[in-house]
């Protein structure tokens, strides 16, 4: 199979988009300080409390930007997938890009501990953490896959008697495998295909910040994608800021007074499902689409599966709640995980800017803190975080011929073998 080098495709178009993808995060990367030490480290709980750790929704804060409804023809028949379009935006328009503003293109947003908004919540209610989605679907893919890597910049702010940690999101990874850049693209492309953008419309008719105190030269609260601000709880010990954006609406045409559902959009890459092997979901990819439903007030999750040899949308499965966690399945570990680290990272670190990190196969986060630039290169515990990511484009990974994928099967078949024929 890996003979065959179908894991190694990948079109120049999505070498492209990746490169402006690296491109607009290290532009951020350059805002934070250049160097940081190794500080301290948590450790990732291992048993299982007796308790189950619940994160409970309190209210919503604010709503801000713009949603549209999904395409329903869409979800109704396969279809090629087009990777000739520009989806990242770069702040310019291409020649190319004869439908520029009618079709979805993924704007970055603001950094959180950049986010007027959350500075201003925070100055008027009390939370021990603010978070986005992503580094909480980052905490949810490592406690499920140990091999995952990854730096998430931390803010840690002093108001009045506690203190304020603001996660931004992860930083991208050093290096991708060809399976990994081709996710980043294609769950664009899945996105933009759903969604009618053109037909965009305001989240809400309330609650919309102040334009003149709230925009950036870069992001319009207003006009560009939405952003959605919630209080969340760990029962007393914790109030969490979640900020998290919603991809599309379904209408409710055929229900009278019921509000659209929202829906959270994602592609699945199957390389050999022409050949009626087609993988199953990873228990990180169960665990983090739960994440998504469930911070998303029970969201729908469309999950388009690509054939990516043959660059088809073959099909799109829609998952609620009860389809993502089946009979049994309870994340108890991931909700553990997340409490405790926001727990432990309390007590031990003092106001200032710090790197999380986790190294493949490791049970410890560690933490780096940021340090002025006078320091010793040869150190090993010292980051230098600007070099790190001073090219605008990933190493390519080896570690795709590490992948080992899972297939559907039926009972007879032997667990990680091909399909009975």
């Amino acid at each position: 199979m890996l003979a065959s080098k179908v894991y190694d495709i990948l079109d120049n178009k999505v070498d492209t988009m990746i490169k402006e993808y690296y491109a607009l995060e290290n532009k951020r990367i350059q805002k934070y300080p250049r160097f940081y030490r190794c500080f301290n480290f948590v450790k990732m709980p291992v048993a299982i409390p007796q308790e189950k750790p619940i994160l409970s929704f309190k209210k919503s804060l604010l709503k801000s930007g713009q949603i549209c409804a999904c395409k329903p023809e869409v979800f109704e028949s396969p279809r090629r997938m087009d990777i000739f379009k520009h989806y990242i935006d770069t702040g310019k328009a291409y020649e190319d890009d004869i439908a520029y503003g009618t079709y979805y293109k993924k704007k970055m947003p603001p950094n959180l501990s950049d986010d007027r908004i959350v500075h201003d919540i925070i100055k008027h209610t009390r939370f021990e953490v603010v978070i986005s989605s992503s580094s909480l679907l980052k905490l949810v893919e490592i406690q499920n896959d140990l091999s995952t890597s990854t730096y998430i910049p931390l803010t840690v702010k002093q108001e009045n008697d506690y203190k304020t940690l603001i996660f931004d999101r992860p930083l991208p990874k050093e290096a991708l495998t060809k399976r990994e850049m081709n996710k980043i693209v294609y769950d664009l492309a899945f996105k933009s295909l759903c969604l009618d953008w053109a037909k965009r419309h305001p989240i809400s008719s309330t609650s919309k910040p102040n334009i003149n105190s709230s925009d950036t030269e870069e992001w319009d609260y207003n006009n560009d994608e939405n952003l959605q601000y919630n209080h969340w709880t760990f029962g007393e010990d914790l109030n969490i800021l979640i900020r998290h954006q919603s991809d599309g609406e379904l209408s409710n045409q055929n229900t009278t007074g019921t509000a659209d559902k929202k829906v959270i959009l994602v592609s699945k890459l199957d390389y050999q499902i022409c050949e009626e092997r087609e993988e199953v979901v990873t228990p990180a990819e169960r665990a983090m689409n739960w994440l998504r439903s469930y911070i998303g007030g029970h969201s729908i999750v469309m999950e388009g599966r690509i054939d990516l040899v043959n660059n088809r949308l073959v099909r799109v499965d829609k998952k609620q709640m009860i389809d993502i966690m089946g009979d049994r399945w309870q994340p108890i570990g991931e909700s553990e995980l997340i409490r405790q680290t926001f727990l432990n990272l309390q007590k031990i670190l003092e106001p200032g800017q710090y790197l999380l990190h986790h190294k493949p196969g490791d049970r410890n986060f560690l933490i780096y803190q940021s340090i002025d630039e006078q320091v010793n290169q040869n150190d090993s515990s010292i980051i230098d975080l600007h070099k790190k990511y001073g090219d605008n484009s990933p190493y390519p990974s080896d570690s795709a011929n590490c992948f080992i994928p899972a297939w559907k099967s039926n009972e007879e078949q032997v667990a990680w073998t091909f399909p009975l024929k």
